[in-house]
């Protein structure tokens, strides 16, 4: 295997470990099922850094949106690094407890 350049992935550069233990799980498989753990890690620092991160004010259509894209998601409620991504809407005092039967 000859490499012009170190790849690239999400802008993070492989380094040679990297691309190394990947190519031994590849072997060692007979073709890999996952990428390899420097590519999620990129993978996810991306996904992460273009998030809608707490605090955003987002219009009601943004929201919707938001929703209906989370809907599709293996784990909507946490981010790729297990984080939650969900908050409360509004907050119940106990005087607002549930309605009596």
């Amino acid at each position: 295997l000859l490499l012009a350049r170190a790849p690239v992935v999400c802008s993070h550069t492989l380094r040679a470990a990297a691309l190394t233990e990947y190519l031994a799980l590849l072997e060692e498989l007979r073709g890999a099922v996952t990428p390899p753990r420097a590519v999620l890690r990129a993978i996810i620092s991306k996904a992460c850094r273009s998030a809608v991160m707490f605090g955003t004010e987002l219009s009601q259509a943004q929201c919707t949106q938001v929703v209906r894209e989370l809907v599709g998601c293996k784990f909507p409620f946490q981010c790729a690094h297990g984080r939650p991504t969900i908050v409360p809407l509004l907050e119940l005092s106990p005087a607002d407890g549930p309605p009596a039967p």
